[in-house]
């Protein structure tokens, strides 16, 4: 089974990048395509194939839900096959069977999460074919580093984490109190 990897460069954001598909051995390229889906006409397909779990639950009809999901997994299937991967996909098919290392630095981690075996490759799903996978390598301690680093003017880059957390707490309670209870 051969061994290809594609990684993510010329990152310019969400909704931006070019993968390089390249022998995982050699790093000889094999191809190229550059992804942009910043058109209004994507940002659905885009919110779709990005959480396709959620999308299904909120858009698939109800009365007929699994012919509805599998009309909307075709769609996203289709458009992520032709944006996301473009001419990737194709070369891919064409070199199966083959295991995909998808290489993610940090700032598009996101991509792990997006199900690349459902991109249409020659009219089918990747995934429909048996004789491709695709394992992802998020981006190492180093990648991270040099992706937080301060810009050559100076400026600090836009990567922060942040959190949410409500907790609910009946009125006649402590914070602490179960914990006190227990170590009592």
């Amino acid at each position: 089974m051969e061994r290809l990897r594609l990684e993510v460069r010329d990152f310019a954001g969400p909704l931006r990048w070019r993968w390089l598909l390249m022998w995982d051995e050699t790093g000889s390229v094999i191809d190229d395509h550059q992804v942009d889906i910043s058109r209004a006409q994507d940002r659905e397909e885009a919110a779709a194939f990005a959480d396709l779990h959620g999308f299904l639950l909120w858009h698939a009809v109800p009365d007929r839900q699994e012919a509805s999901e599998a009309e909307i997994i075709a769609r996203v299937g289709a458009w992520a096959g032709r944006e996301v991967l473009g001419r990737i996909g194709a070369a891919i098919a064409r070199l199966a069977p083959v295991t995909v290392r998808v290489v993610v630095p940090a700032v598009a981690g996101f991509l792990a999460s997006w199900p690349l075996e459902l991109a249409h490759a020659n009219g089918s799903p990747l995934a429909a074919r048996g004789d491709v996978a695709f394992a992802y390598d998020l981006a190492s301690g180093e990648d991270w580093l040099e992706a937080t680093r301060p810009a050559r003017d100076g400026r600090k880059p836009e990567m922060a984490l942040r959190m949410l957390a409500v907790f609910s707490q009946p009125s006649a309670t402590e914070v602490l109190a179960p914990l006190s209870a227990k170590l009592s």
